[in-house]
């Protein structure tokens, strides 16, 4: 069996779940009634440890632009994957739209980070605004994947206009365009992209640079047609994703075994992301 990654993690450090959260992650806080607790790196790695959990990707997050709260320095997650041992996969934070985006780019690549983090929703952005097209093409030079947020977000959830939170803005479907620009560039959709989650699943069957991760999810929230294309013809494209801290990865790993084939739940677990971030076998 291939060892376990968790292919969509957040820091839970006060960085992120106070100052760049801020009431985006008070009102998630509420509406899922989770208790997000800050913790340090080293009790997360300890905490993924126990679990059997031998990898995670890390992301980064800015979304100062549009909402007004600090980012996560980049530099944090960098020094996050110099501190723990090959544990982590860093992926930066970057606003395609904020100044001197391709520069940041350009600078987390010399650090070691290996992909590109965006919330379509949260940065207030449309994935085919043109003026992205530069951004998305630095990143398929320089090798950097992108993970997206698709789909629904419980950032804001259950406040006034859901703190201006527009969903439509995270649909996947303007993935289609990037992948089918872009064929070199890997493509990572995030939580299955509810409730387009149909679209999403047409989007990977076409396109061999779309995966997708089944983050923030427990399995048996998700629709079945997304257990049968995981179990059957995107089986090499489906990545376990937890979304902690919002998730425990407990959580979410319990439920695979009863969603997925045997053959299926080696691939999802770790044998995907392996492959598609280059990690030792």
């Amino acid at each position: 069996m291939p060892r376990i990654v968790d292919a969509h993690t957040h820091p839970p450090v006060p960085a992120f779940l106070r100052d760049s959260g801020g009431a985006y992650v008070e009102a998630a806080r509420a509406h899922f009634r989770i208790p997000l607790v800050p913790a340090s790196m080293a009790d997360m790695v300890r905490h993924y440890e126990g679990l059997g959990i031998g990898h995670a990707v890390l992301l980064g997050w800015d979304a100062e632009r549009n909402t007004g709260l600090p980012p996560v320095p980049n530099d944090v997650v960098a020094q996050a994957v110099q501190e723990h041992g090959g544990f982590f996969t860093g992926f930066a934070g970057i606003d395609p739209l904020r100044g001197k985006a391709l520069d940041e780019l350009e600078r987390c690549a010399r650090l070691g980070l290996r992909g590109v983090k965006l919330h379509p929703s949260a940065q207030g952005f449309a994935l085919d605004d043109p003026r992205c097209a530069r951004f998305w093409r630095r990143c398929e030079d320089l090798g950097m994947l992108l993970l997206v947020h698709t789909g629904t977000t419980g950032l804001g959830a259950g406040a006034p206009g859901g703190l201006g939170m527009e969903l439509a803005l995270s649909r996947p479907l303007a993935l289609d365009a990037i992948a089918a620009r872009h064929p070199s560039l890997q493509l990572i959709a995030a939580h299955a992209g509810w409730p387009w989650h149909e679209e999403l699943l047409a989007i990977a069957l076409h396109k061999p640079n779309v995966h997708l991760d089944i983050s923030g999810w427990l399995p048996r929230y998700l629709p079945k047609v997304v257990w049968d294309h995981a179990n059957g013809p995107l089986r090499t494209k489906v990545l376990f994703g937890s979304d902690y801290p919002f998730v425990q990865p407990e959580r979410i790993l319990d439920g695979l075994k009863d969603v997925l084939k045997p053959e299926a739940l080696d691939a999802v677990l770790g044998g995907n992301a392996t492959r598609l971030l280059g990690l030792p076998a």
